[in-house]
């Protein structure tokens, strides 16, 4: 980056990090809630006769202290001995896991859920994750309470956790000791970057999950600075972060890294990549962003504006748009609307017998966690195809000729019985069939009679497909704008 580039950032970072650094009031609230929350949950435990280790608040607006202004989320975690929630140790993982499942629920609907609402807390619900744990609002925060296992870092670097939730405390606590206010300050300007990209989080609009903060985190502490993440960014897929010292490599050899785009290996784990649920959507995406920044630094690249609306819908374009019926969470939506786009994209590229179908279809879903509508948005190449086609039938027998039926196989006689007038090419029989579908909006209406998602989700835009929403002209845009010009070439 020239002098002058610099100098301009510079600007924009004081700019923006003004906008964005959490208020000294907004700290000392979480502070108080924190103190009066820890209080509780203490007086509860004790009286329960359930020993606590810690009480600490984690994420990013804990011990990291990387949150961004007007977060509301609190995570609580509440540590507990090894030796209470494990009295045998560690024997097998099966086992393990249906003590502390069991042991947890009992945790949290007594004394816990007790603690949070002496605390103040309303809305107090249980939520599921690995084992359950509490939801509330405490004040104008989003609580989360969460019961772990307190293991020394040297054991949890030698056999792992033994809940998922067990990494999260030395997370913060490496980050604490990794990271300087600076750094501290880099990681905002990241997370708000990936915000304006609409790329962040479990509800990025480009692929099915964005960036987080900790492999935000990881990647200030990792290059050194907001704008040094932002120079690699081009090459992160040929990179590897591993504190352990692995390359790429020999990452790469190890199974459960194999399919990951990034490679950002968690500090506390080996065995865990940070980056392997970003999809390869959202850094593209992202990646495209960087490089018009790095062109032309503006503050207007960390400004979270609505995604723009696309009125014109080409017929290779369909669009369906989701109204939720009841109060499901959003999570729930997204991933079931995720696994039936899937299914109807892969339907929908072959034939039963693998001939080509509509071909080069693909998909994005789009939805506001606070919005009770989806919409799922379609590409394909070709939205009216031919009313048949040639399906392939078995291999052509020795004698290569209709006449010497005592030369084929019984199953060929049977397929030449049927279909009289088979043609021969490339060695095997071929026959024309007639097409289900050549209409591509007939074949989406059908996928949508055939399946189970009109029990929690009204269609809207029945029969044409088209969008009458904004949150189906805003996943039109999605797709054709921040998908398809990445995939398409």
């Amino acid at each position: 980056m020239s002098n002058i580039k610099q100098n301009q950032f510079r600007v924009i970072r004081e700019q923006v990090l003004k906008e964005i650094r959490p208020t000294p009031a907004e700290i000392e609230g979480i502070h108080l809630v924190a103190e009066k929350l820890g209080a509780s949950i203490r007086k509860h435990a004790q009286a329960a006769g359930v020993p606590v280790n810690f009480f600490e608040i984690e994420g990013s607006t804990g011990l990291k202290q990387t949150q961004l202004r007007n977060t509301s989320d609190i995570d609580a975690f509440v540590g507990l001995p090894e030796s209470y929630v494990l009295p045998e140790g560690r024997t097998k993982k099966r086992e393990n896991h249906k003590e502390l499942e069991q042991l947890f629920a009992n945790m949290v609907t007594t004394w816990l859920t007790a603690a949070v609402k002496d605390a103040g807390a309303t809305s107090v619900t249980i939520s599921y994750a690995e084992h359950p744990y509490l939801s509330a609002k405490l004040g104008t925060y989003d609580l989360d309470v969460i019961l772990c296992v307190d293991i020394p870092e040297t054991e949890l670097l030698t056999h792992g956790p033994i809940t998922a939730m067990d990494r999260t405390p030395w997370h913060s606590r490496y980050l604490d000791r990794s990271l300087t206010p600076d750094q501290k300050d880099d990681v905002r300007l990241l997370k708000q970057f990936f915000k304006a990209c609409h790329a962040y989080g479990d509800a990025s609009a480009p692929g099915q999950i964005g960036f987080i903060g900790y492999a935000s985190e990881l990647l200030v502490e990792h290059l050194g600075s907001f704008m040094e993440v932002l120079e690699a960014f081009p090459k992160l897929p040929q990179q590897v972060f591993d504190p352990f010292g692995r390359s790429v490599a020999q990452l790469r050899k190890i199974p459960r890294f194999q399919k990951d785009h990034l490679l950002i290996i968690d500090p506390t784990d080996r065995n865990r990549n940070v980056a392997a649920a970003i999809s390869v959507r959202a850094y593209l995406w992202v990646n495209a962003r960087v490089k018009e920044f790095l062109v032309k630094p503006s503050p207007d690249f960390f400004r979270v504006i609505p995604i723009p609306e696309t009125t014109e819908c080409p017929p290779e374009f369909r669009v369906i748009e989701f109204q939720v019926k009841g109060n499901v969470h959003y999570t729930v939506i997204r991933d079931k609307l995720y696994s039936w786009a899937t299914s109807t994209q892969k339907k929908s590229c072959l034939e039963n017998g693998r001939e080509p179908r509509f071909q080069g279809t693909t998909f994005e879903l789009y939805f506001q966690p606070n919005m009770p509508t989806y919409a799922v948005a379609f590409w394909t190449e070709t939205p009216q195809i031919s009313a048949d086609f040639l399906r392939q039938g078995p291999a052509i027998g020795k004698s290569g000729s209709f006449n010497a039926e005592n030369r084929e196989p019984p199953d060929v006689k049977k397929f030449l019985a049927k279909h009289p007038n088979a043609i021969k090419r490339d060695g095997f029989y071929w026959t024309n069939q007639k097409r289900d579908f050549t209409d591509f909006t007939e074949f989406l209406t059908e996928q949508l009679r055939e399946h189970p998602l009109t029990e929690f989700l009204d269609v809207k835009n029945l029969p044409h497909l088209t969008p009458t929403m904004p949150i189906g002209r805003q996943a039109l845009f999605v797709l054709r704008k921040m998908v398809l010009p990445f995939e398409i070439r």
